[in-house]
C-alpha cells in the first residue's frame, strides 16, 4: 500500500468513531487502493482525501443505550461425544416466529439510530458513495487467445460487466451485461463468475437473480454471440479444455 492511499486511509478512518476489526481493516484497504488505482489509470487529479494533509479528530461517540436484549435459550446436542451448546436455536424455527420478527426490527432499528449518531458520518457516507460508485471500478483483466476479458463496472452503474477488446490495444465492447433486457421493476441480475477459455473463442459466465445462490451457468461465442444455456451445474471444479472446445463440468 503506497504513501498516498495509506495517507488518504488514515484520514477518513481518522473520522471514525469506533474500532476496527483486523479484517474490517483489510477490507478498507482494499477499497482505498482500488480507489486510487482508479483514478490514476483514468489521469484525473487525486481527491481531497487523498492528500497527505491532517485532519483533525472529532469527537468521540458516545453509546446513549445498550442493544435490544437476545433471549437465551440453550439447547444442548452431543457430537461424538461432545456436547455442543447453542443458546440461540430459536432463531432458527421455521416459519418464522413473531418474537423472531420483533427481534430483527428491534436491532436493525438499535443499529441505525447509532449509526446515524456517529459524529461525520453523513459527510464521509456521501464521499465514500462517490468515490465508490461514479468511478470506474476494475476487478480484473484476464488475457486469453490474443483477446483480453475485462471485468468492471463502470462509474454511476450499479453491476459488473464483461467487455472483450480483441486485441490489446483494440476498441473495448460489452460482451456481457447481466442486466441487459430487465425491466426495471424486476430483481436485479448479477455476474456470480466469468471463465474465458484458453483461446478466447469462447467464455463461461454464472448468472443469479435477486441475490439468489441459484447460478445458471452460460457459454457464449466470443465472435457470434450464441449462448449455451447450462443449469443445475456446480462452478466447482469446472473448466476448459486445451483447446476450447470442450467445457467440463459438474451436474447436481
Amino acid at each position: 500500500m503506497n504513501g498516498v492511499c495509506r495517507d488518504a486511509m488514515a484520514s477518513v478512518l481518522g473520522s471514525c468513531a469506533l474500532p476496527l476489526t483486523s479484517k474490517e481493516l483489510v477490507h478498507v484497504q482494499s477499497y482505498f487502493t482500488t480507489s486510487i488505482f482508479a483514478f490514476t489509470a483514468a489521469g484525473s487529479a487525486m481527491p481531497a482525501w487523498a492528500s497527505s494533509a491532517k485532519v483533525p479528530a472529532p469527537e468521540p461517540a458516545t453509546l446513549s443505550k445498550l442493544p435490544p436484549k437476545t433471549r437465551v435459550d440453550l439447547v444442548t446436542d452431543r457430537y461424538w461425544g461432545v456436547d455442543v451448546t447453542d443458546p440461540y436455536r430459536w432463531m432458527e424455527a421455521q416459519p418464522k416466529t413473531a418474537e423472531w420478527e420483533t427481534w430483527l426490527r428491534q436491532q436493525g432499528e438499535y443499529a441505525r439510530s447509532t449509526l446515524d449518531s456517529l459524529p461525520k458520518r453523513a459527510a464521509i457516507l456521501k464521499r465514500l458513495e462517490f468515490y465508490g460508485s461514479e468511478t470506474d471500478a476494475l476487478q480484473y483483466v484476464a488475457p486469453a487467445g490474443g483477446r483480453l476479458f475485462i471485468y468492471k463496472r463502470l462509474g454511476g452503474e450499479q453491476g459488473f460487466k464483461v467487455f472483450v477488446r480483441d486485441k490489446a490495444d483494440g476498441v473495448e465492447r460489452v460482451l456481457i451485461d447481466p442486466l441487459a433486457g430487465r425491466k426495471a421493476d424486476e430483481p436485479p441480475a448479477t455476474l456470480d463468475y466469468v471463465l474465458p477459455c484458453h483461446t478466447g473463442s469462447h467464455i463461461a459466465y454464472g448468472i443469479s437473480i435477486g441475490g439468489s445462490e441459484v447460478t445458471t451457468s452460460n457459454i457464449k461465442n466470443v465472435v457470434s454471440g450464441d449462448v449455451v444455456e447450462i443449469t443445475r451445474i456446480l462452478f466447482r471444479g469446472s473448466g476448459w479444455s486445451a483447446d476450447g472446445t470442450r467445457f467440463f463440468y459438474y451436474r447436481v
